[in-house]
């Protein structure tokens, strides 16, 4: 069997933002700036939850500066309520700032049960968005 060697074709024509980087690898989203629908930053990605059966991500954890604080929480958001914005680089959460304050926080130590359809219905509802394994 001989091996074939395969020359990589490179063009010249540079794709459009929306087609170049569609896909990311998951570790490097962590760490990625999350702003509100204003565009002030919120906090930041800290890790997404995936739905091993869909493939889709369920939801993003995110590490939420507290405003004149130091201090920050951590919030499960459905993936959903998430857009990205190539020229910020970074997530916009189209919640209000009161909803989002409001939503359930993640303890420090809080060990969640992430296939919990109470809780994933509770979440969910309270966000308004559709289940994400409809």
């Amino acid at each position: 069997m001989q091996l074939m060697t395969v020359k990589k074709q490179t063009s010249k024509a540079a794709l459009p933002i929306d087609q170049a980087e569609r896909v990311v690898a998951a570790d490097r989203v962590s760490g990625s700036a999350v702003y509100s629908r204003t565009g002030n930053a919120l906090g930041t990605v800290e890790c997404l939850m995936i739905d091993k059966v869909g493939g889709k991500i369920a939801y993003a954890v995110v590490a939420i500066a507290a405003v004149g604080s130091e201090c920050s929480r951590r919030q499960a958001l459905p993936w959903s309520v998430l857009t990205y914005d190539p020229l910020m680089g970074g997530y916009f959460v189209n919640l209000d700032r009161k909803i989002l304050e409001n939503g359930p926080p993640l303890g420090p130590d809080e060990t969640v049960e992430w296939n919990d359809q109470t809780w994933n219905r509770q979440l969910h509802e309270y966000y308004s968005v559709p289940h994400f394994w409809v």
